[in-house]
């Protein structure tokens, strides 16, 4: 009867334990999105304002210009479970339209529409154009090693990834034809960030990751 009662508490305890990291994981998941999404706001209405205030114009003697900015960015949350340092893959968007102008008496300040995906920034897209959406293309390889070695001083493990990841996007404009077209590789910035660039995606070098974990008797 003891054993029935031990057999059924590790059962409780393991299904109990599941529910906790699941419910983890999508707080996790939802505070990421959330500050993504927050981040990719203001950073676009920045980057809007920058270009508006800094414009010098190219038909009026005025400076500045009417900016509507749409941001495309690529990312990898932390995920609870899952490869090592692979992370889940989502998307954040957002756009601002900005005026910071001074034209000349009796003219209008230029109107720019630009597309910033990643760390890449398209040119002002022609006046007039029709944007239709959006198509992404993308190529993901990943690679996990784990090794574990152990003696009677210390237990060490040992894990070890290769992510590599190539996007294609493509703004569409009229009967679907490509208005812009940039493909970025993923790459880790100074702050050990997954970020993506074209000028990441001509060395198809993927990001490689690892540690020790060491435990000592």
């Amino acid at each position: 009867m003891l054993s029935n009662k031990k057999g059924q508490a590790v059962l409780e305890m393991a299904l109990f334990g599941s529910l906790i990291l699941f419910g983890f994981s999508v707080l996790l998941s939802y505070l990421q999105n959330m500050n993504n999404q927050q981040y990719g706001e203001m950073e676009t209405f920045r980057r809007a304002l920058e270009k508006a205030c800094t414009y010098t114009g190219e038909t009026t003697d005025g400076a500045g210009a009417s900016v509507q900015l749409s941001l495309m960015q690529n990312r990898r949350n932390v995920a609870v479970s899952g490869g090592y340092k692979k992370g889940t893959p989502t998307s954040v968007s957002a756009s601002s339209s900005t005026y910071w102008a001074i034209p000349s008496a009796g003219e209008q300040p230029d109107n720019l529409r630009i597309y910033r995906i990643n760390e890449d920034e398209s040119p002002p897209l022609p006046k007039g154009a029709q944007i239709e959406g959006t198509i992404s293309n993308t190529e993901v390889s990943y690679a996990e090693t784990m090794e574990k070695s152990e003696n009677p001083a210390q237990i060490a493990t040992h894990r070890q990834s290769e992510l590599g990841e190539v996007i294609t996007h493509t703004i569409l404009g009229e009967d679907d034809q490509p208005i812009w077209q940039i493909t970025q590789g993923l790459y880790k910035d100074a702050d050990g960030q997954y970020k993506y660039s074209s000028q990441a995606s001509n060395n198809q070098e993927p990001v490689k990751s690892e540690r020790t974990w060491k435990t000592d008797f």
